[in-house]
C-alpha cells in the first residue's frame, strides 16, 4: 500500500476489535483514548459506499485550471494542427487501449476499435469554451476554455509536431476512487481473529439506458474477511460508462435501508402536520406511481429486491450514506414528487426554467464568460438542456438532463424514520429514528468546489462534504468521513452528593459527555424528601406533599444548573481564574497567561512571540481560555454564526458551538467551553469534619474543632477533572453563584496536549481525567483542606492544591506537580532498579485514586499507586510529603517487567486503632496480586511490603494453575473490621486487630476490554487478613445460583454456604451466570461498598449475553448490583430483616420484597440495572430511616436534564435506591477499621429510577 492509502481505522466507537481468552496484559498495556462505554455497541452502523462509475471517472486527474499555462498556446499554435475545433461545437473524447484519452474528428470516427482516425490537425481556441463527451455516451464534462482543453491534450513542453497525449503522472479517476474505496474497506476491515465493527454494502450508477439510477453491488452485511473481499472484488470491477444519476440514486438507497417497513413513511416529521406517505409514492418515478428500486446486480433487476435482507436490523442502528462522485447530477431526473423540491428552497416544482440563468464565469476559465441564449428549455449551445427547480439557483450550472434533487433526497432521507415500526415503543422513548446520513465526497473536478449540489445535500443529510482534487485528498477526505461517523452521547463517571443526610437541600452533582463534539457537563439536581416520614410504607394524613394521592419516594429533580452555561465569556470582567504549573520559575503557581508560561510550554502551545497580537501561539493560548475570534465556522450548523469570521485566514481553530443533533442549530452557550467529563468523579467540598481532634496537640487535634467551625461559612465546592484540559472548581450551592467557575489549574503534564484541542480535526485525547481526593491536614502550623489529583489516562503526573478558601484561589495555592520527568524534587526522578524507586520510568498513567493521610512518622502524605504503562512496568506504591512534593517512601512490590507488564491500582488506607493514623495500606495490581504494605513503624524506611514481601493473595481463574490465569485487580478494595462470625476474637493472639479485605477482579480501560468472547471469569473475594498470606484454596466458595424476573425487575440469588472459620480465611463468588461454565464478561471495575455487615458492588457487562436485541448491548451495557453477608459471602437472611430491595415499588422493604424461587422465599442478592452500567454509588440517608443510593447509568433511557438540548446532551441517567437503614456514620481518616468496625463507605438496598 502506497503513502495515499486510508489509515486503518479502529473504530471503538462502535465495537471492540481484538478477542482475549483473558483479561490479562500482554506486552503492552494502553489506555485507550476514547471512552469504552461508547465503544461496544452490537448495533453495528451500516454504511453504504456509492463509487461514481460514470463515463467521466475514465478522465485522467488532472486539474483542468493548472497553477501556470504555457503562455505559447494560441489557437493557430499546432502541433500537427491544421484548423481549430470550431468554437460551441461538442468535442467527442476516447481512451485508448493504453489509457491514453484522444479527440476525434467525429463520433463516427472515434472508437476504441478503429484508433487510425484519431485527429491529429484539430485543436482549440483559447477564448472559446467547449464541452466534451466519451463517445458512447451521454456523459459530458465542462464547459472548459480551449486554453485548458490545449493543455491537458497535449504533453508539457508543446513541442511543434508532438502527437496529442496526457501527462504521464496523471491516473484516471476511476484507478484513484477505486483504490481509495479497497482501501476504506481495508481499513475498517477487522484484524485476523477480530470482530466486525460496522455493517458494509457497496452501490454504483445503472448504466443501462432504461434506466435512471442505481445498482446494489453487495448487500450490507457485517464486515468481516469474507464481506471484505466481495467488497473490494465488486470495487475492482465496476465498469464506466452512462451518466451521474445522484438524487436518483440516492432515492434507491433510500428505499433499500426501508426494506422491511410495510406502512407509510412521514415526511417532513418535524413540522406541525406531517405528511404520511406509502413507501411506493414516495419511492416512485417521476409520474408519482409507477415503483422506482434500486437494481439488485446479483439478479439484473429492480424487481428483485424484495430477496434481500433489511439492513437495518435495530432501533439505534446509525445508518450513513457515503457518496463519491466527479461529476454534477446529469441524466438524473426520475425523482418521484413527493422529494421533488422537499427542502422547498424554489418558488415551484417546474421541470424546467423559463429564463436561462445568468451569465458566469467558467471554474478556472480564466475569466471567459459563456453567455446562454434562448428561452426554450431544450439542447441550447454549450448550455445543454437545463433541468432545474425554478429559479433561486443563479449562476448554478445543470448539466444535460441535470437536477437539483439531490440535496431534496438527502434531507428527506436525514428526517424520515425509514423503519418506524421497528421496535417503536423503544424509539419512542429513547427518542430515536432509523434515519440515514449522507456524506459527499467531490473527485478531481474543481467544479464540484464551487457548485453547491454535493455541498448542500450533505449539509442538510446531517453529514459532511468534502473536495478530492487527488488521490491523497480523496484518501484523507474517506478518513475524514469515518472520523465523523462516530457520534453518541454517554457518561462514565459517578456522581456526588453534596451530604450523607438526605433534607431539603441534599443535591447531586452529575458529570457527563457528548462524543459528537466532546463537550461536557456538570450539572446540579436536588433531592426530594421522601413523603413517607414515620417510614411505615401508609400514606398518612399530611404526607401527600404533591396532591398526587400517592406516596411518593425520595426522587431527583430538575436540574438546578449546568456549569457548562455559566463558564464566564472570554473577555468579560472578572474573567476566569486559570492557574497553573511553571517548574522553572520559584512561585511555580502561576495564572494562565503568556508572560507566565516556560520556554517548553510556549513551543508546545506554538508561541512565538507573546507581545505579538498575530502570534498563533498566543492565539491559542486564548482559545482555551475561552476565545471565539479564531474559530472556523459550523458548515453544518443551520442558524446564523454572528460572532466567528467565515474568513479561512482567521478561523483556523475547532468550532466548539454544541448542535442540536437534528436541526442543527446552536445549543447552549456559544462556545461551549466545558470540555468532555469522562472518568473524573466529582467530589463535593463544604466543611467535613474528619475527626481529627483526636490527634495530639502538637499534631494540630486542639486546633481541628474550630477550623472545622470556622469553614461552616466558607463557599460550597465541587471538583471535576475535564478533558479540554483542566481541573475545574464550580460553586457547589443553588443561589445566584450556584454553577459559577471559581477556580481552573491546568497540570503542566497536559501542554503537549492543548495543541490538539484546537486542531480543527481533534481526534479524541484524554487531558485530565483523574478523579481528585480531597482531606484536611495539618501543614505549616495550621490546618488545610487539601485537593490531590492526577490526569488519569492523560498523562503520568499528580498534582496538589490548598482549596482551603476556594474565593481567594491563587498561584500560592498551587503546592506542587509530579510526572515521570519532573519533580520538585529532581533526586526523586531517579529510576534505579536496584534502590530508589524514582518516578522516572516508574510512574505510568496515573488513573489510580490517590488519598491523603497522615503518617506514623508524623508527615501528612499523599498516597499515590504507580498506576499503568510505565517504562519499567512494575508496581510501586509512593508516599508523598504533602506539603512539598517529596517522596518520603517509594515501596517496591519487585513485581512485573517487560514481558509481564504490571501497574499498582488504588489503593486503601487503614488506621485499625482508631488513633486517624494509618498504619497498613492495601491495593491489587494488574497480575491479580491483592498486597499489604506495613507502614505502622514511626520510621519510614522501615515500610515496606508486609507479609515477608509476598503478595497477601493471588487471585486466579485457575486455582489449580493459578499463576497462568491471573486476574487483574484495577478496583480499590475495601476494608472492614471482622465480627464474631469470623469464629474468633477480633484480634490475634500477639494483639494484632485482623482485617476482612474485599475487592473484585477485572480491567476495563483498553480497547481489547470491550471483548466478551472467551473471557476470562473473574471473582468477588473477601479475605481475612490474620497477618498470613492466603491461597484461594484457603477461601469457600459462593455461586450465583438463579436469575428471575420478579414485579419487572431481573433479580439475582446466590448460594449461602457455611463458611468454616478459622480453618477457611473468607470466601470468594464467581461471576458466573447459573450453571454456566463460562463468562460472559461480567467484571468489577468500580469500589465497593461496606454497610453492617454487608458487601455491596457494582458489576460491569460490556455487552450482554442477550442477543435478541441488539440495542441492548454495547453502550447500553449492564451492571448488577450485589448486596452480600460481608463475612460469608452467602446471601442474606431469607426473612423480612434480609430482604436487601423494596421490588414491589410499595415503600417498605419486608417479606413481600424476597424472591419465589421453586416455591421456597429466600432473599435476593442482586439486582440488574435498568439504566445501562453504572460504578460506585452515593449513599444518602434519610429521615425515615430508608437509605438511598445514587449512581450514574450509561444509557440514554431518559428526557433531558433541564437547559440541555433534548437530542444531544441529554439521556445520561442516575439510579436511586431507597432501603431500610442499616449503616452507620463514616468513623475514620480515610479508611478506618476498629476493633469491630466498619469502613467509612457506606451501602444500602437499591430500587432503580431514572433521572428526569
Amino acid at each position: 500500500m502506497n503513502s495515499n492509502n486510508i489509515r486503518r481505522v479502529t473504530l471503538t466507537l462502535f465495537v471492540g476489535v481484538v478477542l482475549s481468552a483473558v483479561l490479562e496484559p500482554a506486552v503492552a498495556i494502553t489506555p485507550s483514548q476514547i471512552p469504552l462505554n461508547i465503544g461496544i455497541s452490537a448495533a453495528k452502523p451500516n454504511i453504504m459506499l456509492m463509487v461514481d462509475s460514470s463515463g467521466s471517472m475514465t478522465s485522467d486527474v488532472t486539474t483542468t485550471n493548472p497553477a501556470s499555462l504555457p503562455s505559447a498556446a494560441p489557437s493557430n499554435f499546432t502541433y500537427n494542427c491544421k484548423t481549430a475545433v470550431p468554437a460551441g461545437s461538442p468535442v467527442p473524447m476516447v481512451v485508448n487501449s493504453t489509457g491514453t484519452p484522444r479527440f476525434c474528428k467525429s463520433s463516427a470516427s472515434c472508437t476504441n476499435s478503429n484508433q487510425t482516425n484519431f485527429s491529429k490537425n484539430k485543436c482549440f481556441n483559447n477564448t472559446s469554451s467547449y464541452t466534451v463527451f466519451y463517445v458512447g455516451t451521454t456523459s459530458q464534462m465542462g464547459p472548459y476554455t480551449g486554453l485548458q482543453l490545449n493543455w491537458y491534450f497535449s504533453k508539457n513542453n508543446f513541442v511543434s509536431g508532438s502527437l496529442a497525449g496526457v501527462l504521464t503522472t496523471t491516473s484516471k479517476r476511476i484507478d484513484i476512487a477505486k483504490q481509495a474505496a479497497n482501501d476504506l474497506v481495508d481499513s475498517l476491515a477487522p484484524d485476523p481473529g477480530g470482530r466486525a465493527t460496522v455493517r458494509m454494502g457497496l452501490a454504483r450508477y445503472d448504466s443501462s439506458s432504461s434506466v435512471e439510477g442505481g445498482m446494489l453491488l453487495t448487500e450490507i452485511k457485517e464486515l468481516d474477511s469474507a464481506q471484505a473481499t466481495v467488497l473490494t472484488t465488486g470495487i475492482t470491477n465496476i465498469p464506466t460508462s452512462g451518466n451521474t444519476p445522484l438524487a436518483t440514486t440516492l432515492s434507491d438507497i433510500g428505499k433499500y435501508f426501508a426494506i422491511g417497513e410495510t406502512g407509510n413513511l412521514k415526511l417532513h416529521p418535524n413540522a406541525t402536520t406531517p405528511t404520511s406517505t406509502s413507501i411506493g409514492t414516495i419511492f416512485s418515478k417521476a409520474n408519482g406511481t409507477t415503483p422506482h428500486s434500486i437494481t439488485n446486480a446479483t439478479c439484473g433487476s429492480s424487481t428483485c429486491t424484495n430477496t434481500l435482507a433489511a439492513p437495518i436490523l435495530g432501533y439505534c442502528q446509525k445508518s450513513y450514506a457515503i457518496l463519491i462522485s466527479d461529476g454534477l447530477p446529469n441524466g438524473d431526473r426520475e425523482i418521484s414528487p413527493s422529494l421533488r423540491d422537499y427542502t422547498g428552497d424554489c418558488a415551484t416544482k417546474g421541470l424546467c426554467v423559463s429564463t436561462p440563468d445568468n451569465a458566469i464565469n467558467l471554474p478556472g476559465g480564466g475569466g471567459v464568460p459563456l453567455t446562454a441564449t434562448g428561452t426554450a428549455c431544450n439542447n441550447n449551445g454549450n448550455w445543454g438542456n437545463k433541468f432545474c427547480k425554478n429559479g433561486t439557483k443563479a449562476g448554478r450550472i445543470y448539466e444535460q438532463d441535470g437536477s437539483d434533487y439531490l440535496d431534496d433526497v438527502a434531507q428527506a432521507l436525514f428526517e424520515m424514520d425509514l423503519r418506524p415500526s421497528l421496535d417503536a415503543t423503544k424509539k419512542t422513548k429513547n427518542v430515536t429514528k432509523n434515519n440515514l446520513v449522507t456524506y459527499a465526497i467531490g473527485l478531481a473536478d474543481p467544479t464540484l468546489q464551487q457548485e453547491s449540489v454535493l455541498k448542500d445535500a450533505a449539509l442538510v443529510g446531517g453529514g459532511k462534504f468534502f473536495f478530492a482534487e487527488d488521490s491523497k485528498a480523496l484518501a484523507s477526505a474517506l478518513e475524514d468521513t469515518i472520523a465523523d461517523i462516530a457520534s453518541k452521547i454517554s457518561s462514565s463517571a459517578s456522581v456526588v452528593a453534596n451530604s450523607s443526610k438526605l433534607d431539603a437541600d441534599t443535591a447531586i452533582y452529575q458529570g457527563k459527555f457528548d462524543s459528537a463534539d466532546w463537550t461536557g457537563s456538570l450539572t446540579m439536581f436536588p433531592l426530594s424528601v421522601s413523603e413517607d416520614t414515620n417510614g411505615d410504607g401508609v400514606l398518612d394524613p399530611g404526607e401527600d406533599i404533591n396532591g398526587n394521592g400517592k406516596l411518593d419516594d425520595t426522587s431527583i429533580g430538575n436540574s438546578l444548573w449546568n456549569a457548562a452555561y455559566l463558564i464566564p465569556a472570554f473577555g468579560t470582567s472578572p474573567g476566569r481564574n486559570i492557574l497553573t504549573y511553571n517548574p522553572t520559575v520559584t512561585s511555580k503557581g502561576v495564572a494562565f497567561a503568556c508572560a507566565n508560561l516556560s520556554a517548553s510550554q510556549k513551543i508546545a502551545l506554538g508561541i512565538t512571540d507573546c507581545a505579538n497580537s498575530a502570534d498563533v501561539g498566543v492565539w491559542r493560548l486564548n482559545y482555551i481560555r475561552g476565545d471565539w475570534s479564531h474559530e472556523e465556522q459550523n458548515q453544518t450548523r443551520t442558524d446564523a454564526d454572528t460572532i466567528r469570521s467565515a474568513s479561512a485566514t482567521v478561523g483556523i481553530f475547532r468550532n466548539r458551538t454544541h448542535l442540536n443533533k437534528d436541526s442543527h442549530i446552536k445549543v447552549g452557550p456559544d462556545p461551549w467551553l466545558l470540555g468532555d467529563i469522562i472518568n473524573s468523579n466529582p467530589v463535593f467540598v463544604s466543611n467535613e469534619n474528619y475527626r481529627y481532634d483526636k490527634l495530639s496537640a502538637a499534631d494540630g487535634g486542639t486546633l481541628y474543632k474550630q477550623f472545622v467551625s470556622d469553614n461552616a461559612t466558607r463557599r460550597k465546592m465541587v471538583y471535576v477533572g475535564a478533558n479540554d484540559g483542566m481541573l475545574h472548581g464550580f460553586d457547589a450551592t443553588s443561589g445566584t453563584d450556584g454553577g459559577k467557575e471559581m477556580l481552573a489549574y491546568i497540570p503542566n503534564a497536559v501542554y503537549s496536549g492543548l495543541n490538539g484541542l484546537s486542531s480543527p480535526s481533534y481526534t479524541h485525547q484524554y487531558l485530565v481525567d483523574g478523579s481528585p481526593r480531597v482531606a484536611d491536614a495539618y501543614i505549616g502550623g495550621a490546618w488545610h483542606t487539601l485537593l490531590v489529583s492526577t490526569t488519569g489516562a492523560g498523562g503520568k503526573a499528580v498534582f496538589a492544591l490548598d482549596i482551603t478558601d476556594p474565593s481567594n484561589f491563587g498561584g500560592s495555592n498551587v503546592l506542587w506537580e509530579i510526572s515521570d520527568t519532573q519533580s520538585p524534587n529532581t533526586t526523586d526522578l531517579t529510576s534505579d532498579t536496584t534502590g530508589w524507586r524514582g518516578f522516572a520510568k516508574n510512574l505510568g498513567y496515573t488513573m489510580p485514586q490517590p488519598s491523603i493521610v497522615k503518617m506514623k512518622d508524623g508527615s501528612w502524605a499523599a498516597i499515590v499507586a504507580n498506576g499503568y504503562d510505565s517504562v519499567n512496568n512494575l508496581a510501586v506504591l509512593y508516599i508523598i510529603n504533602i506539603q512539598t512534593g517529596n517522596i518520603i517512601a517509594a515501596i517496591d512490590t519487585k513485581a512485573g517487567g517487560a514481558t509481564t507488564p504490571n501497574g499498582l491500582s488504588t489503593p486503601i488506607t487503614v488506621d485499625t486503632d482508631g488513633d486517624k493514623i494509618v498504619d497498613a495500606i492495601y491495593a491489587g495490581d494488574l497480575l491479580g496480586n491483592m498486597w499489604k504494605f506495613d507502614v505502622s513503624s514511626a520510621n519510614p524506611s522501615a515500610w515496606g511490603v508486609a507479609n515477608g514481601g509476598a503478595p497477601l493473595f493471588v487471585a486466579c481463574s485457575n486455582s489449580s494453575d493459578c499463576n497462568n490465569t491471573r486476574q487483574p485487580i484495577t478496583a480499590k478494595p475495601q476494608v472492614s473490621g471482622v465480627n464474631t462470625k469470623i469464629g474468633q476474637s477480633a484480634k490475634t493472639g500477639t494483639g494484632v486487630v485482623t482485617v476482612m479485605v474485599y475487592f473484585g477482579t477485572g480491567k476495563y480501560f483498553e480497547t481489547v476490554d470491550n471483548n466478551v468472547a472467551n473471557a476470562q471469569t473473574q471473582t468477588f473475594y473477601g479475605i481475612w487478613d490474620t497477618n498470613t498470606t492466603v491461597a484461594k484454596t484457603d477461601l469457600q466458595a459462593q455461586t450465583i445460583t438463579d436469575e428471575v424476573t420478579q414485579n419487572g425487575f431481573k433479580m439475582r440469588a446466590t448460594s449461602n454456604n457455611t463458611v468454616s472459620y478459622p480453618t477457611k480465611k473468607g470466601w470468594y463468588m464467581d461471576l458466573l451466570k447459573p450453571s454456566a461454565t463460562a463468562s460472559d464478561g461480567e467484571r468489577v471495575v468500580s469500589f465497593a461498598q461496606f454497610r453492617n455487615g454487608r458487601i455491596i458492588f457494582s458489576t460491569l457487562i460490556p455487552i450482554p449475553p442477550e442477543g435478541t436485541d441488539i440495542c441492548g448491548a454495547g453502550s447500553e451495557g449492564t451492571s448488577w448490583l450485589m448486596k452480600l453477608d460481608a463475612y460469608t459471602g452467602s446471601r442474606t437472611p431469607d426473612t423480612a430483616a434480609g430482604a436487601p430491595w423494596d421490588i414491589n415499588g410499595d415503600g417498605v422493604v419486608d417479606d413481600k420484597d424476597l424472591l419465589l424461587i421453586n416455591g421456597t422465599k429466600i432473599a435476593g442478592s442482586g439486582k440488574q440495572s435498568t439504566v445501562g452500567s453504572i460504578g460506585t454509588v452515593a449513599i444518602i440517608t434519610g429521615g425515615n430511616g430508608l437509605e438511598h443510593q445514587i449512581g450514574n447509568g450509561s444509557n440514554q433511557d431518559t428526557a433531558p436534564a433541564a437547559g440541555d438540548n433534548n437530542n444531544s446532551s441529554g439521556g445520561t441517567d442516575v439510579a436511586i435506591n431507597s432501603s431500610n437503614g442499616s449503616g452507620s456514620d463514616p468513623n475514620g481518616i480515610e479508611d478506618h477499621v476498629g476493633p469491630n468496625g466498619g469502613a467509612s463507605a457506606p451501602g444500602s438496598r437499591q430500587s432503580w429510577r431514572q433521572l428526569q
